[in-house]
């Protein structure tokens, strides 16, 4: 065997040795590794996506001022459409009994394989089919598991099951919040 043809099998078999050790350690890393964060690795952690940290070209976001609304009612009742007011006001509980749609609460480190799919669902939407939509969903996933506040999930009776539709992350720190929303449809 000749030198050359030594050192490509050599770089092919690290190459592909890698690949597979990257492969199979993924799975590993996104599940587990969430779970045992402490909470204050998980606050830092959090501060990104609530616009904490001092950024370049900070990510511009949909912002409210609450300070002169006490309550969601007379947030509601200070809205100056009448399609966001019938919207909130009306058609969100008349869509959410009409529908059945259970609600529940949990911590993000236990989101799981739903959640993730619920991601995809939402990035195929936004990019197609492809690579970019699932390296997106699965970065994206592991970012949500990884940080603090309570994820909402959003169930529909299907098939004698529940199935989860949507789910949202709620993040607060002192006077900032952030919810994040992912639909499956």
């Amino acid at each position: 065997m000749m030198w050359h043809e030594f050192a490509s099998f050599v770089t092919w078999h690290i190459i592909l040795t890698s690949t597979i050790t990257i492969t199979l350690a993924l799975p590993v890393i996104i599940l587990i590794l969430p779970t045992i964060l402490p909470s204050s690795i998980r606050l830092k952690f959090s501060e990104i996506p609530l616009g904490l940290t001092k950024r370049r070209n900070p990510k511009k976001h949909a912002i409210r001022n609450l300070e002169n609304n006490k309550s969601l009612k007379s947030y509601v009742e200070s809205l100056t459409s009448r399609s966001a007011k019938t919207t909130i006001g009306k058609q969100v509980a008349k869509t959410l009994k009409t529908h059945q749609v259970v609600v529940t609460t949990s911590k993000p480190n236990h989101m799981g394989y739903q959640h993730l799919q619920v991601l995809y669902q939402h990035e195929k939407d936004a990019y197609g089919c492809g690579v970019k939509s699932v390296l997106s969903s699965i970065m994206r996933f592991t970012v949500a598991k990884c940080m603090t506040g309570n994820v909402d999930n959003y169930y529909i009776p299907e098939k004698g099951k529940l199935q989860l539709v949507a789910w949202t992350q709620t993040i607060i720190k002192g006077d900032t919040l952030r919810a994040m929303v992912r639909v499956l449809f």
